[in-house]
């Protein structure tokens, strides 16, 4: 006798590869149009998830390309959460391999905005940053300290304009409107306030050091990045901008040894 890990394991193969014949004598009767009725249902529903997480996407190739691309990302990667909204996570990696040869080349980069407004939107709330704390540090252990950004604040950068074309894919956009790619690409921050995400532009320099800051670089290392990159940059007010704004939130000193 077949284990119950076994004939969930050969159901749940015929749902997705459509192989009904491998599982349907297993059913009293009309074994295939019942597997193809649970089938719909099971594709329905992943691909209205991923509807509900890329609107922007939906809105931009239409509704036939986008079931296309929802039924082959259903396929290849199965639904492994119980919380649906997980379940679109590697979407905007899947799309790198169809976008070139759609002539879509910004598209992965494009639900890759979406997928981080949605984490930003869910992300935990966090304290501001306590300033007397960080005045309290010794000068001499400034250059070690590592940054914490906010769990809602994150970062991308794309060679595309996405932002302009997240807007234009939005309800009441442009109709039409067109977007010159040879512009050059945005460097972002994502990042929600109260209820409300925002994106935000960044320049070379706010970018490199908020980058510095989510991979734990230290402070010194960080800014070093940062001058590299644009050497007039306020470091000192950027910083207090940041830390006014909780983009900044908290910091760890150098653990000693």
């Amino acid at each position: 006798m077949n284990s119950l890990h076994d004939i969930q394991t050969r159901f749940a193969n015929a749902i997705f590869s459509g192989r009904y014949a491998e599982f349907s004598g297993e059913i009293l009767e009309d074994g295939e149009d019942r597997l193809a009725i649970y089938r719909n249902n099971v594709f329905g529903g992943l691909g209205q998830a991923l509807r509900v997480l890329y609107p922007a996407v939906f809105n931009l190739v239409g509704e036939s390309f986008f079931v296309n691309l929802a039924e082959g990302y259903i396929r290849a990667h199965s639904s492994t959460c119980g919380d649906l909204a997980r379940f679109g996570d590697s979407f905007p990696d899947f799309l790198e391999n169809i976008s070139t040869k759609a002539g879509l080349p910004y598209l992965p980069d494009l639900a890759r905005l979406e997928h981080l407004l949605h984490l930003a939107y869910h992300a935990a709330d966090r304290e501001f940053l306590d300033l007397q704390r960080l005045a309290s540090v010794p000068e001499v252990g400034l250059g070690a300290l590592t940054f914490e950004l906010h769990p809602a604040c994150l970062l991308l950068e794309s060679n595309y304009p996405v932002q302009l074309i997240w807007q234009l894919c939005q309800p009441g956009g442009e109709e039409g409107g067109e977007v010159d790619l040879s512009a050059g690409g945005v460097r972002l921050l994502i990042a929600r306030t109260g209820l409300q995400t925002t994106i935000r532009q960044l320049g070379a320099g706010e970018h490199a050091l908020l980058d510095a800051f989510s991979k734990a670089r230290p402070f010194d290392a960080a800014c070093a990045a940062t001058l590299d990159i644009e050497p007039d940059f306020d470091l000192s007010g950027t910083l207090q901008r940041l830390v006014a704004t909780g983009v900044v939130v908290d910091f760890r000193e150098k653990e000693e040894t």
